[in-house]
């Protein structure tokens, strides 16, 4: 938005910058983190059982961005939510999220899966370790989803 459409609105310039303050553009990524897995993971599922052997190689290359996305995401997630809830807290709102508990909760599920132990593991454990993997990245995003919820109740659109 640029200073003569503010001028347009009859906004002041003021209230502009004061809006823009805690105006984090990290929520950008913690948006954009369960939509892009989500996508993938829809798309690869979707495309899996009928895509002919011959190029299958397409599904496991999406497969393998989706993992990407998901495991390698998890740290900037953690760094991106602990940063917006660290804006919003310096902010004068009435919300004052903890950015340690939303950083560091992306954080502790990025140790959980990636924590499979040693090499020799029972069946059992092997499992757990499998079914771990699956839901944490769906924890993760369920964690996105109500801080950006929490976000829009109190910041709007921004």
């Amino acid at each position: 938005m640029s200073l003569s459409a503010v001028e347009q609105s009859g906004d002041s310039e003021e209230e502009f910058s004061e809006a823009s303050k805690f105006g984090s553009r990290w929520w950008y990524y913690i948006a954009a983190y369960p939509i892009a897995g989500l996508f993938l993971t829809v798309v690869t599922s979707l495309l899996s059982p009928f895509i002919p052997a011959a190029i299958a190689p397409i599904t496991q290359a999406l497969a393998a961005i989706t993992g990407f996305i998901y495991v390698l995401g998890f740290p900037v997630l953690g760094i991106a939510l602990f940063l917006d809830a660290r804006g919003i807290r310096a902010s004068p709102l009435d919300w004052s999220p903890n950015p340690y508990f939303y950083g560091g909760t992306a954080l502790v599920l990025l140790g959980a899966s990636g924590s499979n132990g040693p090499e020799k593991q029972s069946l059992a454990t092997k499992f757990v370790g499998e079914a771990a993997s699956m839901v944490l990245p769906l924890l993760a995003i369920a964690l996105c989803l109500y801080y950006l919820s929490r976000r829009h109740q109190h910041l709007g659109e921004s």
